[in-house]
């Protein structure tokens, strides 16, 4: 399979994803798909995408909240 932004060959892999939001960052630990080697692209089955963005929504909540108390 080949990557659809660069068509560098895809490797699959289990991985952990730095995810920034709102200029702040996370780990998203062992999230399983097919990798790009040369660019940041992935694909991931239904699964994996739906773990990657629970932990994704999460954080963006997380985040949310912590400027929201930071708020005058």
């Amino acid at each position: 399979m080949r990557c659809v932004s660069c068509s560098s060959p895809l490797v699959k892999d289990v991985r952990d994803i730095t995810y920034t939001y709102k200029g702040q960052s996370t780990m998203i630990p062992r999230i399983g798909g097919e990798y790009c080697s040369n660019c940041d692209e992935s694909i991931h089955d239904e699964d994996e995408a739906n773990t990657l963005s629970l932990a994704m929504l999460e954080f963006n909540k997380s985040v949310d909240n912590d400027l929201k108390q930071k708020e005058p």
